[in-house]
């Protein structure tokens, strides 16, 4: 077993053959709600989350409603959230906001995933971002202050991968800054790999 929360759902970056979906479609919202105990009985074989038998298969299934509920948050793929509440948690998460920007970012988006509350709050946001083919990019990972080192940003990173898999990508991309390398290699299962930057602003005029 691993130790990680939700360690089944790293098997959304392994090369198991899996029947591609129609890119957009939807799920039905279910209201599913998992116990906090169920990632401690998760086992770690790579047939777990392709055999129905597996409670790491239903883990899968469950994470690609359109809505789960862990430890009273809920978390929802492409949840309608305003410019307002994002500004909010950006703040909060001791970022630099900017009005407008989610208007301007939401429609480039393959889809995105939030976290709220039982009173509906934002406390959580990731958004994933597509070539249109077999990558996915994910972007903008965000905990509110208050909500920091919980569990959130994980869950979101994974609820994130499974939907980016159910659209048809194959592999899912990230970068940080150094000290967020344990979040996303250790708690979130992403592999080591050789990546180049540009800075465009640098380059000069054109």
């Amino acid at each position: 077993m691993l130790p990680r929360p939700f360690a089944a759902n790293q098997h959304v970056f392994s090369r198991t053959p899996v029947a591609k979906k129609e890119r957009g479609s939807q799920k039905r919202n279910t209201g599913l709600t998992l116990a906090t105990g169920v990632r401690e009985t998760v086992s770690h074989s790579e047939s777990d989350s392709t055999d129905p038998t597996t409670t790491a298969y239903r883990l899968v299934v469950a994470y690609e409603r359109s809505e789960i509920v862990i430890d009273g948050v809920t978390y929802r793929w492409r949840d309608p959230l305003s410019d307002d509440e994002m500004v909010e948690l950006v703040d909060s998460h001791g970022g630099r906001s900017s009005a407008g920007w989610w208007d301007r970012i939401r429609p480039h988006s393959l889809g995105w995933v939030s976290a709220r509350t039982t009173d509906g709050t934002l406390v959580g946001f990731v958004n994933v971002a597509t070539d249109g083919g077999d990558h996915a990019f994910l972007i903008d990972t965000k905990t509110h202050g208050e909500h920091q080192r919980t569990g959130i940003g994980t869950r979101l990173v994974h609820v994130a991968a499974i939907h980016a898999k159910a659209a048809g990508c194959e592999w899912l991309h990230v970068d940080f800054e150094p000290q967020l390398a344990s979040f996303y290699f250790d708690a979130c299962g992403f592999r080591p790999t050789g990546a180049g930057l540009i800075h465009l602003p640098s380059l000069g005029p054109t």
